[in-house]
This record gives C-alpha cells, structure tokens and sequence, in this order.
C-alpha cells in the first residue's frame, strides 16, 4: 500500500465517453420490433413476421372473433404496399399487402384482424413508423441513424 491521499476529486461525475454509431450495414441487419395491441411485427433478415398472440389473441380466438394465434412471414421482395389506417375514433392499424393478400374491405374489425394486418399501439407509433421507413427506403433510415 502507498502512504499516498486518495484523490476522490470535486465530486461532479464525469460522462462516460459516447460509444461510436455502429456502421449503416449494421443498423440494417439489427431486427426491427414493433409491438402493438395483441402482438408485434419484426423485420429482420430479409422477411416481415406479424405474430399475433398475448392475452388479446387468446380473447380473440376464444370469441371466434378472429385468428388471435399466428404467425405470418411474408419475403420482403413479397411486400407491395403498407398502409397505416388511422381511423377517426378506433386504434390505428398497420396493413402490408402483397401477392395473395386478403383483401381490403373498409370495414373497420375485418380489415385490422386480418392475417396480413395488426392493431398499432395506442400510445406509441414510432416503431411502426420506423418499420414503414425502413421497407420503403431501406438504406436512407439507416443512413440517418448512423449519423452522430
């Protein structure tokens, strides 16, 4: 041991140095989560998965009001359109349409049930936001957040 004074400085805690922003081809292959009511979307690896499940799934399955359980992958070559329906009062949801979707019938509980769509969180959108940008100009987004 050293005869030497412990230096506990002024006592103002220093911030840890920022971590470097990882590459553009990096934040691209990072899976994208985007959870809403009675399940979540994911996009990674060159597929879309809409998982339905949870309690409002189960609900769902067991009022025969929907298919609450499932998973649907769909190639992201597949995808032709997505659409987020904001309707005036209801929650917003999230459609991705592509070859052999069902399709759209403007009435409200078949259109946000259906296999190829989910019910957005009612609080916060941003990730399915993030997933729309993210398919309609993959590498712009992950130009944007690569930047400082």
């Amino acid at each position: 041991m050293s005869g030497a004074p412990i230096d506990y400085g002024d006592g103002l805690r220093d911030d840890p140095p920022a971590a470097p922003a990882p590459p553009a081809s990096a934040l691209e292959d990072l899976p994208l989560v985007a959870i809403g009511m009675g399940g979540r979307i994911e996009l990674r690896e060159g597929e879309l998965r809409i998982i339905k499940d949870g309690l409002f799934g189960i609900l769902l399955d067991m009022l025969w009001i929907a298919n609450g359980l499932m998973e649907k992958r769909i190639p992201l070559a597949h995808v032709t359109s997505i659409e987020i329906v904001r309707p005036l009062v209801l929650p917003n949801f999230i459609r991705f349409s592509y070859a052999g979707s069902p399709p759209q019938t403007g009435r409200y509980l078949l259109d946000a049930f259906a296999e190829n769509a989910l019910i957005m969180n009612p609080l916060d959108h941003r990730r399915f936001y993030q997933v729309r940008d993210r398919l309609y100009h993959p590498t712009a987004t992950a130009a944007v957040g690569a930047s400082p």
